[in-house]
């Protein structure tokens, strides 16, 4: 079978798809034109119905959001984690997904495109699929097209299109994706199908993989600490190359940003490495492994001082061992060595917790800890790093994690912060992925970890904030502002205007965006959580550890009926976004973003 994103379907069936999107957009529609004609939304929402209304009708999966900064825009994380998140529910957005990744994959190094070899795609946009959007209106199309500009500017595309390649976890995300496919559906025998790339060479997924697979490796064997690091090489492009891509997503407990002109090895980019070299170890054959990667070049990896010390010399002996006994065990070898590094480097003792990244010093170029708690530990959990460990040393990382992340450091009413509470202070504004920033898709994932290691009960408290503050809000909203005192902004953008002009307190949010109406892995993290919560009993066992951690929370109820969400939006307060204000802070930290 062979696959072209651009001319997939016949013109006949293109219609058929287009006509039925259409159709199943305007009911949407309907739908919500009446919910928002009310002074409060009070109906539950369908993340099934929004996720529609952004399906690509080029078969590529789904576009990252309704909004005119991602609309009609396919990112490859964003398209991976809707496809985790709805693998058992639409199959087919996971093979779309993977179909797209194989069709941008970068056939060369292009230091303006932040693209490595074999490396799949950050971002694709271009005006076509602008233009073929169907629910999009005349403005978002006008505002969106100005939005490839931009960034077709800075990032090596045209005025027509643009693919850039600035997010380290998109490669070892799809390779994984690709596994958890093959596993759920072997007789799609994914690996076997044909898709046509941009320069109009058939080549299957296996072979793709097989380059993407290189292209981790390489950057693994590239990093003195045997990580995936990142660091740009186009001077405008994304400082932060993992989903939280912004440029205050990693500080110090000083309000030092990480330093981005050295290699920063983030924590969420190894877990999900691990995930992708045990996929691959699973999915190609010895021979393949050993095209890929030698031996020798492993047991060098191994020998590289910021490696070899965190072996002790038993270990590094099993390791020797393991490559020389076993046939095509170097990815299973490169897997450890990360694994032990995130055990090693990124532990503080003192907190009980993963720092969020390591980066290097500017003028000693020593690998430092980042000291600030965030929520990017959530994949540490939600991964399978962890999960091989024997059982003691697996609990001296999962209790006190799950604990810190279930405290009042970063659960509220919507969900959890990106970073703990205590941190609010040390930035000037409420960024992207900051203390004041929930985004539903890290408490699903949150939630999904907590699945993975029994705390079932924990994770539906984490569901249910998440699915009552979309239903309060009425949209699938990117992410929620929550102030240090938890009052929560459900009108980002301002649609209530009737509790606008009413006597409710007015606080105000400096943030650069208010950001995105109806994000695809926020309505993909509902989907999951609905069903994840249809499947588990809520009267199920509890740990005394997991009634330790829950009893000091508030209790969440789940908001069922209209009358329940309506008596839930708050009256008393109401959050204005200073956007103007927002952007000039924002650009203190990111000016080349600004530029």
């Amino acid at each position: 079978m062979s696959v072209d994103i651009h001319e997939r379907e016949s013109e006949e069936s293109a219609g058929k798809e287009k006509s039925a999107l259409a159709y199943k957009t305007r009911l949407y529609r309907e739908k919500a034109s009446i919910l928002h004609n009310v002074d409060i939304v009070h109906a539950p929402v369908s993340a099934a119905a929004k996720l529609d209304e952004i399906r690509s009708p080029f078969g590529m999966g789904v576009y990252a959001s309704g909004n005119e900064n991602f609309a009609a825009a396919h990112f490859v994380r964003d398209g991976v984690r809707v496809a985790e998140d709805v693998l058992h529910l639409r199959p087919e957005i996971a093979e779309e997904t993977i179909f797209t990744a194989v069709t941008f994959q970068a056939l060369t190094d292009n230091p303006k495109q932040d693209a490595k070899k074999g490396a799949y795609h950050h971002e694709y946009r271009s005006k076509k699929l602008i233009h073929k959007q169907p629910h999009l209106s005349d403005e978002t199309r006008e505002k969106a097209v100005e939005v490839l500009k931009k960034v077709s500017l800075k990032w090596g595309g045209t005025e027509d299109e643009m693919a850039y390649y600035g997010a380290r976890d998109a490669t070892p995300l799809v390779i994984r994706l690709i596994d958890k496919y093959d596993k759920a559906y072997p007789d799609k025998k994914i690996l076997e199908k044909e898709v046509t790339r941009t320069t109009g060479e058939k080549i299957k997924v296996r072979e793709s993989m097989k380059e993407a697979v290189s292209c981790v490796v390489g950057g693994l064997l590239d990093s003195e600490r045997g990580l995936l690091e990142y660091k740009r090489e186009n001077r405008l492009g994304i400082s932060n190359q993992y989903w939280k891509d912004s440029a205050t997503s990693l500080l110090f407990s000083n309000g030092e940003p990480a330093n981005h002109d050295g290699e920063i090895a983030e924590i969420s980019v190894q877990a999900v490495t691990f995930d992708a070299l045990q996929s691959a170890d699973r999915l190609l054959t010895s021979k393949e492994k050993n095209k890929i990667v030698t031996k020798e070049a492993v047991k060098r990896q191994l020998n590289k001082d910021e490696v070899r010390d965190i072996f002790t010399e038993e270990e590094r002996s099993a390791l020797f061992g393991l490559l020389d006994e076993e046939e095509g065990s170097q990815l299973k070898v490169l897997a450890k060595i990360v694994q032990k590094q995130v055990l090693k480097k990124f532990w503080m003792e003192k907190e009980q917790f993963f720092a969020p990244a390591l980066d290097r010093d500017p003028d000693t170029d020593a690998s430092r800890q980042l000291d600030t708690l965030t929520s990017n530990p959530v994949s540490v959990l939600s991964s399978g790093i962890l999960e091989d460990l024997p059982e003691d040393e697996r609990d001296k990382y999962v209790l006190p994690t799950v604990r810190m992340l279930l405290s009042p450091e970063f659960v509220t009413d919507a969900g959890i912060r990106c970073a703990a509470l205590r941190h609010e202070r040390i930035i000037n504004l409420s960024a992207y992925h900051w203390s004041h920033a929930v985004w539903p898709k890290d408490t699903e994932e949150f939630a999904q970890g907590l699945d993975r290691y029994g705390f079932n009960s924990a994770a539906e408290q984490m569901r249910i904030r998440m699915i009552n503050a979309v239903n309060i809000a009425g949209d699938t909203l990117e992410l929620f502002y929550v102030d240090g005192e938890g009052r929560t902004n459900f009108d980002p953008h301002g649609k209530q205007k009737a509790l606008k002009e009413s006597s409710a307190e007015k606080l105000t949010f400096m943030a650069a965006t208010q950001g995105e109406e109806n994000q695809a892995w926020t309505d993909s993290s509902m989907m999951n959580a609905e069903e994840q919560m249809r499947k588990q009993s809520a009267s199920s066992t509890r740990s005394r550890f997991e009634d330790e951690l829950l009893t000091p929370l508030p209790k969440a109820e789940l908001l069922k009926t209209k009358d329940e969400i309506v008596k839930a939006y708050p009256k008393d307060y109401y959050f204005l976004i200073d956007t103007k204000k927002g952007e000039e802070l924002d650009a203190q930290w990111n000016p080349e973003w600004w530029e």
